[in-house]
């Protein structure tokens, strides 16, 4: 019996061709409910389900699909309506277009500009109520393009906008000073960007640090008389407070794409200043088409080779699974430690190849969403960061089992001898503690007092510390490491940051692992 795939969402003509060519079944099933969906996946028939974004593949939906061969096709970039986490605990491969939609979504933002900047859908409303009075609007060549994410749609309208005359500046701690000139843009901070720019657009992947990023202060930062474009992820803007900012005119205007639901039903609804499209960011006949392809592509990959090109099925040797772990948790660490990636290297005795890839993407996954182990060296290589892996032996001085990775030029280790662990950041040895949730880090000088200052600020801050460790000393220089049940906000940090300055606080820092 072949193989069969459900279409659930559309997808381009000549893809649904290319899927019945590669051998498969084909039920094309657009708009079912949520319930019928669970049940032809009960069915135990479908082997592969073709989503976009109105489908969301969330660990109870997932828990009804019977079988053993699953693979879920996500027509787009973004995953947020799939649970990653779900997929993989059940054997789900998932599989996404990541680059398809790519030149869609940024003449989409500059088409967005250009109809913001000249008041298009407001003057076109007016006409037709036989109101036919000019409204000025603003040129965009010598303005300053202000862009939040210089990845692959962001560098593109950088590019787009450069055309038009504009003056970019941009914000991406993540990406190294020459990719900024190669793409035509200014380095920046982002209030500086957001400050100086004439039109804000939005490229950053929608993360914990990114969600609600366009908040009541950072829209007070923009410009008076600007203009917000958003055709990223709509969690990454405040949508009443931009409602405000648009009422007081303080902003002059913004262009949405995406919403923080959708459909949308806010308050921007009844805003004239606000242009809005529904999520067609990658809906051009040519974005479609290269999206359906590229599945097609995925999919014969898959049936071919297993899962090779998933985005949740990494190829873990077995008794590697602690390794793969700590690799990923001393990547994220050590990128959270330092600036715009170069260079990652790891060390390890068995496994290197699997271990580098769990490390970058530890690294990577810091600022970029969809990052994993088979993706990883590919992302790497397109940022332009070097990545090595080194093979230690046995009678190496390091610690039996250690692991060590590098980014740029911060150094951690660990072992998983007696339960997993990290043993090392830079030149201070002996730490014990686990690669896992939020880590308090303190640099300070060798002297009495510290640990006693550290727990009762962080005490009368109603902050737990679950584990607190301290490093050899170096040089004259301690390290204490703590697990902490929260991150602490900006306030308590400074706050403490000032407690220990008589302690010689040489740097204070907080990762989540």
């Amino acid at each position: 019996m072949p193989m069969k795939a459900l279409v659930a969402e559309p997808i381009h003509n000549a893809a649904i061709q290319a899927l019945k060519g590669l051998g498969l079944s084909v039920e094309v099933s657009l708009g079912l409910s949520r319930d019928a969906l669970c049940s032809a996946l009960g069915s135990g028939a479908i082997d592969v389900l073709i989503i976009r974004t109105k489908v969301q593949a969330d660990r109870e939906l997932l828990n009804c699909w019977k079988g053993t061969q699953r693979l879920l096709c996500r027509a787009g970039i973004g995953v947020d309506n799939i649970d990653l986490d779900a997929a993989t605990a059940l054997g789900i491969a998932v599989i996404n277009t990541a680059e398809a939609s790519t030149q869609s979504v940024a003449e989409l933002a500059i088409g967005l500009m250009i109809a913001a900047a000249r008041n298009v859908a407001s003057q076109d409303r007016a006409i037709r109520i036989g109101a036919w009075k000019r409204q000025e609007g603003m040129e965009l060549s010598g303005k300053t393009l202000g862009i939040i994410g210089l990845g692959r749609i962001g560098s593109r309208v950088a590019m787009l906008g450069k055309a038009l005359g504009m003056h970019v500046v941009a914000h991406d701690p993540y990406i190294r000073d020459d990719r900024f000139a190669e793409f035509g843009a200014e380095k920046s901070t982002l209030e500086d960007t957001l400050g100086r720019a004439d039109v804000v657009s939005l490229h950053t992947p929608l993360t914990p640090e990114t969600e609600r990023m366009m908040n009541k202060a950072r829209l007070g930062i923009m410009k008076q008389g600007s203009i917000l474009i958003n055709t990223a992820r709509g969690p990454m803007v405040d949508d009443e407070a931009l409602c405000d900012a648009l009422d007081s005119g303080h902003l002059a205007g913004a262009a949405l794409d995406v919403f923080p639901e959708e459909p949308y039903k806010g308050r921007l609804l009844s805003n004239e200043s606000v242009i809005m499209t529904p999520h067609i960011g990658g809906s051009t006949s040519e974005s479609l088409e290269r999206i359906g392809m590229r599945l097609v592509e995925q999919i014969a990959e898959f049936l071919r080779a297993g899962h090779t090109s998933a985005l949740n099925a990494p190829l873990v040797p077995t008794g590697a699974e602690d390794l793969v772990v700590l690799a990923r948790a001393l990547g994220r660490l050590c990128a959270q430690l330092d600036g715009p990636l170069h260079r990652i290297t790891v060390q390890a005795s068995a496994h290197g190849r699997v271990l580098t890839h769990a490390a970058v993407q530890g690294a990577l996954s810091v600022h970029q969403e969809g990052i994993n182990l088979v993706n990883a060296l590919a992302q790497a290589q397109q940022r332009g960061i070097s990545v090595l892996t080194g093979q230690t032996e046995p009678a190496d001085k390091q610690q039996p089992g250690e692991l060590q990775v590098m980014v740029n030029e911060t150094l951690a280790a660990g072992s998983v001898q007696g339960g997993m662990r990290i043993t090392r950041i830079g030149e201070h040895t002996r730490l014990d503690f686990a690669p896992q949730g939020s880590i308090l880090l303190l640099w300070y000088d060798d002297v009495p007092g510290v640990i006693g200052a550290v727990g009762t600020h962080l005490g009368k801050a109603d902050i737990n510390i679950k584990r607190m460790v301290v490093s050899d000393v170096a040089d004259g220089n301690a390290l204490m490491a703590l697990a902490v049940g929260d991150a602490l906000d900006a306030e308590v940090m400074e706050g403490l940051r000032e407690r220990l300055k008589e302690f010689g606080l040489s740097r204070l820092a907080q990762v989540r692992l």
